[in-house]
């Protein structure tokens, strides 16, 4: 029982502080990046915009998307590690997943509706990165936006919403 404790503890509180620092070590990175001025910043792999580097991927590029590269490689974690149906987390998958959170059915219930951006009642890989970012927001003491801020909605889907 104290192992499950323990676990439970480390689930709810330990990974996400961990998160939090990994995003903010990621801010502090791309920040530096981007008050480079010279052209040597750009021969930097590393650089915002370069081939191959986290911030040429899915989570940044053309318009700034709040999920850190951090965030979005844990929530792909956690996705990629569940049943998933054509690409997809079924709600009643996702169900399981979620209510580890420890949060209240309600607020489930509107992270839900915010992150099933397309409404087919399944989230795929960038949706549930959204739902697990508001869920640590939640956790961290923040409400919940009424509606998704546009920086939340994940680049892949952003066409949609113009």
């Amino acid at each position: 029982e104290k192992a499950m404790q323990r676990l439970d503890e480390a689930l709810s509180t330990v990974i996400p502080e961990l998160l939090q620092k990994l995003s903010d070590d990621t801010n502090r990175v791309s920040q530096k990046v981007s008050l480079a001025t010279s052209g040597e910043a750009l021969d930097n792999p590393f650089a915002q915009g370069a081939e191959g580097s986290p911030a040429n991927s899915p989570v940044s590029g053309h318009g700034h998307w709040a999920i850190s590269y951090a965030e979005k490689t844990a929530a792909n974690n956690t996705f990629y590690s569940t049943k998933l149906t054509n690409g997809r987390l079924s709600g009643m998958e996702a169900r399981g997943v979620l209510e580890q959170s420890g949060l209240a059915s309600e607020d489930l219930f509107k992270i839900w509706s915010l992150a099933d951006l397309d409404k087919t009642n399944a989230l795929d890989a960038d949706e549930f990165a959204v739902a697990m970012h508001l869920i640590n927001q939640r956790k961290a003491g923040q409400e919940l936006p009424a509606s998704l801020p546009p920086d939340l909605i994940p680049p892949s889907k952003r066409s949609a919403f113009n």
